[in-house]
C-alpha cells in the first residue's frame, strides 16, 4: 500500500468506490471505536476491474459462400487473447438463414476455437464473437455465408415432358428445344446430351454425350438448344436424354425427355406410262389410266402425304401454265410407304390441244420429288365445221352433177379432222 488509489471513510458497512480503470486492486479495511482506537488491519482482499472487450475472432472455415452438400459442418475460427485481465471464457457462434441474424437457427458456446453443427439443406450465414470471464463481448466477426445442397440438379420446360416434338423433321428444329436447368444450390456447372434410337439408352447410339453448357456456375440455364441433327437415324425415332451436374459434383439424369422423328429422304417416282406420253386424242375424261408408283423410304419414315399435278402447255415447265400444283391426291391416311394405284386428272380443266403433265410427291416431313413432263394430255372436245360455198343452187334442177364445194375444218388445237 505504498501508493493509495482510493480512501474513505464511512459509518455504513458498504461503500461504493469511484469509477477505477481496468486494473488489479487491492483493499483492506480497519475500524475506529469511538474512543479513537483502531482495529487492525483486516485481511488484504484482490479485486479485478476489467472494461475491455476483447479482440475480434477471424474466420478460418467455411471460407465465405462456399457449398458442399455436408449437413454436419465444422465452423472454425482463430483464438484471440483478452486485452483485459480477465482473460478469455468462451466464444459464441451464431447462425442465421438471415443476413442480419434477426432470426438464429443455430448458436453454440465453446471454449475452443471450433464448433461443429447439423443443419439441414440451406442457404447460412455464420459470425463468431468472444466472451472475456465477466462477460464482456467482442464485436462480431465479418459474416460468412455457406451453401448446404444436397438436391440433384431439376429440368423443366415445354420440351421436357418426352413426347412433346411429335412432327416429322427434315432439317432442325427452328428455335430449339425448351428444355430448362435449375439449381438453387451449388448452382449448375455442366450439362450433356445424348441420343439413342430406343428408349433408356438402348438400341443405336447415334450421339454420344455432347456438352449443352460447361462451367456455367448460375442458378439456371433458360435458353433453347438445339442437337445435332446430321446424326439422328433417317427414319424412326431419336430419344434424347440428358445428364446435369452442379457444382458439387452432384448428377441428375433425365431419360427420354423428348424425342425427334428425322425423314430427310424424298420420295421417289416410277413412270410406267409408255414412252412417258399418252398418245390418244381425247374428248372425255379418261379416268384412272395414269400409270406412276410412288414410294417413300425409309420405311419407318413418315410416309407418303400427298400428289400434286402442274399442266402447262410447253414441255419444261415452259409455256402457259395451264393450272399450278394441284393437290390431286391426299395419301396421308393410308400411312404408306408407296402408292401403285393408278389414277386420274383434272380433265375438265385442261386446254384443247396438247397439256405437259408433271407430277410432284411429298412426305409428311415435307421431302418431296419432282417428275417433269411425265407425260401429256391431249385434249379435244370441240367438234369439226363443215362450210357449204356457193358453187351450185339447192333450188336448181341439174340434168349433170353440178360441182359441190364443201369445206370440213377442225380447230389447230384439235386432233385434226378424221
Amino acid at each position: 500500500f505504498s501508493t493509495i488509489t482510493w480512501s474513505s471513510n464511512t459509518v455504513n458497512i458498504s461503500i461504493t468506490s469511484p469509477l477505477l480503470n481496468t486494473n488489479t486492486y487491492y483493499w483492506k479495511i480497519k475500524v475506529r471505536d469511538n474512543a479513537g482506537n483502531w482495529s487492525e488491519d483486516s485481511l488484504i482482499y484482490v479485486v479485478k476491474i476489467d472494461t475491455i472487450a476483447p479482440l475480434s475472432p477471424s474466420l478460418v472455415s467455411p471460407l465465405n459462400n462456399s457449398t458442399t452438400n455436408q449437413l454436419n459442418l465444422t465452423f472454425i475460427w482463430n483464438t484471440v487473447s483478452d486485452i483485459g485481465p480477465a482473460g478469455i471464457k468462451h466464444y459464441e457462434l451464431q447462425i442465421s438463414t438471415d443476413i442480419n441474424f434477426v432470426i438464429i437457427t443455430s448458436s453454440a458456446a465453446t471454449a475452443s476455437a471450433t464448433a461443429s453443427v447439423t443443419l439441414s439443406e440451406g442457404n447460412y450465414f455464420w459470425r463468431v464473437r468472444a466472451v472475456d470471464n465477466i462477460d464482456n463481448y467482442s464485436q462480431f466477426s465479418a459474416t460468412r455465408s455457406v451453401i448446404i445442397d444436397i438436391s440433384v440438379p431439376t429440368i423443366s420446360g415445354t420440351d421436357s415432358s418426352g413426347n412433346t416434338d411429335i412432327v416429322w423433321r427434315n432439317s432442325t428444329k427452328s428455335g430449339g428445344y425448351n428444355v430448362t436447368f435449375h439449381d438453387f444450390g451449388a448452382k449448375l456447372k455442366t450439362a450433356e446430351y445424348v441420343v439413342y434410337t430406343e428408349k433408356n439408352l438402348t438400341g443405336e447410339l447415334r450421339k454420344n454425350w455432347t456438352p449443352i453448357f460447361t462451367n456455367l456456375d448460375q442458378q439456371n440455364f433458360v435458353i433453347n438448344w438445339n442437337i445435332d441433327f446430321a446424326s439422328l437415324k433417317d427414319g424412326g425415332t431419336n430419344y434424347v436424354s440428358v445428364r446435369v451436374n452442379d457444382n458439387l459434383l452432384q448428377m441428375a439424369t433425365y431419360y427420354d425427355i423428348f424425342f425427334v422423328k428425322k425423314d430427310v429422304t424424298k420420295p421417289t417416282l416410277s413412270n410406267n406410262m409408255s414412252a412417258g406420253s399418252d398418245p390418244i386424242w381425247r374428248n372425255v375424261n379418261p379416268g384412272n389410266i395414269f400409270d406412276i408408283d410412288f414410294y417413300d423410304l425409309p420405311v419407318d419414315g413418315s410416309k407418303l402425304s400427298k400428289i400434286f399435278i402442274k399442266s402447262m402447255r410447253g414441255t419444261l415447265l415452259s409455256g402457259t401454265t395451264v393450272y399450278d400444283w394441284q393437290e390431286n391426291l391426299d395419301l396421308t391416311s393410308l400411312n404408306t410407304t408407296f402408292y401403285i394405284t393408278n389414277f386420274g386428272i383434272d380433265f375438265v380443266n385442261l386446254f384443247e390441244g396438247r397439256n405437259y403433265i408433271s407430277i410432284k410427291s411429298s412426305d409428311t416431313a415435307g421431302n418431296f420429288d419432282i417428275l417433269i413432263d411425265a407425260f401429256f394430255v391431249q385434249k379435244d372436245t370441240t367438234a369439226p365445221t363443215i362450210t357449204k360455198n356457193s358453187t351450185w343452187d339447192e333450188q336448181q334442177w341439174y340434168a349433170t352433177s353440178p360441182f359441190v364445194d364443201i369445206d370440213f375444218t377442225d380447230n389447230n388445237s384439235g386432233s385434226g379432222v378424221k
